[in-house]
C-alpha cells in the first residue's frame, strides 16, 4: 500500500508485485481536502477565534510576507512535533511573527482573557506558548481521516493480504503522523523514505527514464 499524504490530498494505491517484477494495481483512491494543510487551517481558525476575523484579515492583507513567515513558522513546529510532546507534555512553545504580535498587542491580553483559551495560550513578542491539549486538537481530524481511509482500503477483499505500507508525500515527514500510523497498524511493515516529500517526484523521474 502506497499512502501519499500531501497538503491537500490523501492518495492510496495498492500494488501487487508480480513474479516478473512488474506491478498490478489492486486499488486506488483519492480523498481531497484532508491532507496536512488541515492542521494549518485549524491553527488559523484558532487565532481567528481569539482575535477576530477582522484582525486576521487585516494582517493577511497588509502583511502578506509576514503572514507567509508565520505560516512557515507554524509549519516548522508542526513537522517537528512528536506524539509524546502533544500527549505527555503540558505546553509547546514556538516562534510567531513579530509583526502579528505588533498588530494584536493592544488587545492581546483582553482578547485572550475573554476567550475560552485564557489559560491555554500565551503570546509575547515573537513567541507563543500553547497547551498541548489544544495543539492536539489541530491534528485530530486529519489523523483520523487518514486512518479511516487506510482502514477502509484494508477492508477491501482484494487487498486483504497487503502487509507493507509505504508512506510518501510532504505530511508523511511529520513524526506525529508516522508514530500515529505505526500505533494504528502495528502488524504492518511501515516504510517511510528519508525524503518522503520528494519520493513521488523521484519515482516519476525514474519511471520516465525506464
Amino acid at each position: 500500500m502506497i499512502v501519499d499524504v500531501g497538503g491537500e490530498t490523501i492518495q492510496i494505491t495498492v500494488l501487487e508485485l508480480l513474479s516478473d517484477g512488474d506491478f498490478r494495481e489492486l486499488y486506488a483512491e483519492c480523498d481531497v481536502g484532508m491532507g496536512g494543510n488541515k492542521v494549518d487551517e485549524a491553527y488559523e481558525a484558532f487565532l481567528t477565534e481569539i482575535f477576530g476575523a477582522d484582525v486576521i484579515r487585516e494582517f493577511k492583507k497588509n502583511n502578506q510576507e509576514d503572514y507567509k513567515v508565520m505560516r512557515r513558522q507554524f509549519e516548522s513546529m508542526k513537522m517537528s512535533l512528536n506524539l509524546h510532546q502533544i500527549y505527555e507534555t503540558e505546553n509547546v512553545s514556538f516562534r510567531i511573527s513579530g509583526s502579528f504580535c505588533d498588530i494584536v498587542k493592544e488587545s492581546v491580553k483582553g482578547s485572550i482573557a475573554l476567550s475560552k483559551y485564557q489559560n491555554e495560550f500565551v503570546l509575547t513578542c515573537g513567541k507563543a506558548k500553547i497547551k498541548s491539549c489544544v495543539l492536539k486538537r489541530f491534528f485530530e481530524i486529519p489523523l483520523r481521516c487518514i486512518f479511516d481511509n487506510m482502514k477502509a482500503v484494508f477492508a477491501e477483499p482484494q487487498v486483504s493480504g497487503c502487509s507493507t505500507i509505504l508512506m510518501v508525500g510532504g505530511f508523511s515527514r511529520s513524526p506525529i503522523l508516522q508514530e500515529y500510523i505505526q500505533r494504528q497498524f502495528p502488524d504492518k511493515n511501515i516504510i517511510i523514505p528519508q525524503e518522503a516529500d520528494i519520493a513521488v517526484i523521484k519515482g516519476a523521474v525514474i519511471f520516465g527514464h525506464t
